[in-house]
């Protein structure tokens, strides 16, 4: 997937100045455009396989307090429809030095799916810490959608862990991704994704590849795969 981790808006309002902080008004609002070969959820694909046209828009508070809008397209079925719109909330902030975190809740929604098909609506609550140490920044994160009719009232809990590599010198991330889906979003009992990349940062625009897999070697949307992906901040 290419749901933003940590709104850019954050990022930007914690590591201004104080003096900055103090003249800036208590409201900023920034976005998002992108394109990406394909469009993967906790390393699976959501389109088939193919390519997506993603976008998001955030308003953050000084407070650290925020709410963000996403959409993409989705491969076409009569349960989720052509169509994901997704709505956030949360507030993030300064923990330990260098460390931020950051807690919300999400709502998925799938407003062309048939009502004939079922609900497939669902939300989730989320908690993320990130630590930077010079050039690197690891991520842990938790995710849990509590039992609900979407989910065939069973809950589910994803744990996450990533680790992100700034080339010095270079405008070059290179990234890493582990994960473990349980409950009711897994085809199986349990599986777990993980991926490999690198993406480039020039200006407002950002360009990446990564290699995806997950362990359901027999399962369709989830077999390895390389994903590009371009997109602009506004």
């Amino acid at each position: 997937m290419l749901r933003p981790a940590l709104p850019a808006a954050l990022a930007l309002l914690f590591s201004a100045p104080a003096l900055a902080q103090e003249r800036s008004p208590a409201l900023a609002v920034s976005g998002e455009a992108a394109l990406v070969s394909d469009y993967r959820f906790r390393g699976l694909s959501v389109t088939d396989l193919h390519p997506a046209l993603q976008a998001g828009v955030t308003v953050t508070h000084k407070s650290g307090a925020y709410a963000n809008v996403w959409a993409s397209n989705l491969a076409d079925t009569p349960l989720y429809g052509e169509v994901e719109l997704d709505f956030s909330a949360g507030w993030s902030g300064g923990l330990l030095p260098g460390g931020t975190l950051d807690v919300g809740a999400s709502y998925y929604s799938y407003p062309a799916g048939s009502a004939a098909a079922g609900k497939a609506n669902y939300a989730e609550l989320t908690a993320r810490y990130a630590q930077g140490l010079g050039p690197v920044t690891a991520t842990l994160e938790l995710g849990y959608s509590p039992a609900q009719r979407a989910l065939g009232d069973r809950d589910s809990v994803y744990v996450s862990g990533d680790v992100e590599v700034d080339v010095p010198h270079t405008p070059l991330t290179l990234t890493a991704h582990l994960g473990r889906t349980s409950g009711a979003q897994a085809p199986d009992a349990a599986y777990a994704d993980w991926s490999l990349g690198a993406r480039v940062a020039l200006g407002a625009a950002e360009f990446g590849l990564a290699y995806v897999d997950t362990d359901l070697a027999d399962y369709r949307p989830g077999r390895a795969g390389l994903v590009g992906s371009a997109s602009i901040g506004f």
